[in-house]
């Protein structure tokens, strides 16, 4: 019994040594932010107080992006078209005179819209589609993402099924996406060309 105890006695004196040990610091630590030599010498304090900065940085801007940037909004959720979010979204905009006036019935009757929707307002409305080309075309600021582009060349391919005779006019806004597309020595874009690939054999079987 004796012996038990002082064994146990010895493994608690053993690990409250271990606790009251100092740490030794690392010589490197995981950052996102840092370099992870720098990440090492960073305490919580300051992490604290960076954190801080940021926060105030955040209340200081104009957080309604719903009333100055709408059209992107639309834009980054139209990939989306066929979810609930994208339906509280446009619910919160104000689109009655704009390019996006067609999605006043989402607001009415909450349900996402089908991309024949868009289809047809991209035939009915010419603006729409080219929006639609710029927005999926690669620039040296701005990369389109992969959901972005596959939506864009499913809704391109749609219109040129849905019309009997493909006019200089839908051409005219569609051929800076094909021509973008075909460029060498712009990084990140083989889903684009891929796209455009799709979308020249979709024309060619009209």
């Amino acid at each position: 019994m004796a012996t038990s105890i002082a064994s146990q006695l010895a493994a608690i004196r053993s690990i409250a040594h271990v606790d009251s040990a100092p740490q030794k610091r690392p010589f490197t630590r995981p950052s996102i932010l840092f370099d992870p030599k720098e990440a090492a010498d960073i305490d919580i304090e300051t992490l604290f107080n960076i954190a801080i900065q940021g926060l105030e940085v955040l209340i200081s801007n104009d957080e309604r992006i719903h009333l100055h940037n709408y059209e992107d909004l639309i834009l980054c959720a139209l990939p989306y078209h066929d979810t609930h979010a994208f339906v509280r979204i446009v619910q919160i905009l104000d689109i009655r005179n704009g390019t996006w006036g067609f999605l006043e019935g989402v607001k009415v009757s909450g349900a996402p819209p089908p991309r024949m929707v868009i289809v047809q307002q991209c035939l009915h409305d010419k603006g729409v589609l080219e929006v639609l080309c710029n927005y999926a075309s690669p620039s040296k600021k701005f990369q389109p993402s992969k959901n972005v582009i596959g939506f864009c060349t499913a809704v391109f391919i749609e219109v040129l099924g849905t019309v009997v005779t493909v006019d200089d006019d839908i051409l005219k806004r569609i051929l800076p996406f094909v021509s973008s597309g075909l460029q060498h020595g712009i990084n990140g874009v083989s889903d684009h060309k891929l796209a455009v690939h799709t979308l020249k054999w979709a024309d060619h079987l009209k």
